[in-house]
């Protein structure tokens, strides 16, 4: 039964992936499942984890992609706000932050601090602030500001001059995007 299981999976699903890298094979319907599990969670959590810092690719939320003629029909309601709160308007301002204590001080967003920032990360963002001051109160960050009012900060996806920015890949490699 079990060898049905994975040979019906096939050795390219990321749970089979997942099991074939960190877990023993089952022998019996019940560790597989638990197996699937413990597999499922950690996929999960690494998806979550890349969505997060923007590293998915953009065909996966593209509903020309999905197959379905409404793009709605398959999110979930929590999906469908979110969509149209971003579609709505410019950052929110729960994002950015002109007060410097709750900004952090290399790329001037709100919800984290310069030791977890994402523009500290490998390959460094070439515009991000690397004075020991406020990221509002360096030349960078008045830079950022002059050039982007509505959106006053480091850009992931660009640089100051405008030019494009490859952002880097964090991607988990449990994961499979095809």
């Amino acid at each position: 039964m079990v060898k049905i299981i994975h040979a019906n999976l096939g050795p390219k699903s990321s749970i089979m992936m997942h099991i074939n890298a960190h877990l023993t094979m089952a022998r019996t319907p019940e560790e597989f499942y638990v197996n699937f599990l413990v597999a499922r969670t950690a996929n999960r959590a690494a998806y979550y984890d890349a969505k997060q810092w923007g590293n998915i690719a953009r065909k996966l939320n593209n509903p020309s992609h999905s197959g379905s003629h409404d793009p709605d029909s398959s999110k979930s309601k929590k999906q469908r706000r979110d969509r149209e709160h971003k579609e709505k308007g410019p950052t929110p301002k729960s994002y950015v932050s002109t007060d410097n204590a709750e900004a952090c001080w290399s790329c001037g967003m709100a919800g984290h601090t310069r030791a977890t920032c994402f523009k500290e990360r490998e390959p460094k963002h070439k515009d991000r602030n690397h004075e020991q001051v406020p990221f509002f109160q360096s030349s960078i960050g008045k830079q950022w500001k002059s050039k982007f009012p509505d959106k006053p900060f480091c850009h992931n996806d660009k640089y100051l001059d405008g030019s494009s920015r490859v952002v880097p890949s964090g991607i988990s490699q449990n994961i499979i995007l095809s």
